[in-house]
């Protein structure tokens, strides 16, 4: 699980590929983002690291939580 980190790193989309490749065929990583990071940007990247299914499995007005499966 990563909260409110992700769009912060100097490289997510490096980052994320690397968490991907750590994961065993159906794993998930929980990716949980304040509103300024943006749905749509951390999609981009999960979808660029090689995630192929991401969803929205929380969210309140100031938090997301993303789950990106293998």
């Amino acid at each position: 699980c990563t909260f409110d980190a992700l769009h912060d790193y100097g490289h997510p989309e490096a980052a994320a590929r690397r968490v991907r490749e750590c994961l065993l065929p159906g794993g998930s990583w929980m990716i949980a983002f304040g509103s300024q990071a943006g749905e749509r940007a951390l999609r981009g990247v999960l979808s660029g690291a090689g995630f192929g299914d991401v969803r929205v499995t929380a969210g309140t007005p100031f938090h997301t939580v993303l789950q990106a499966r293998v």
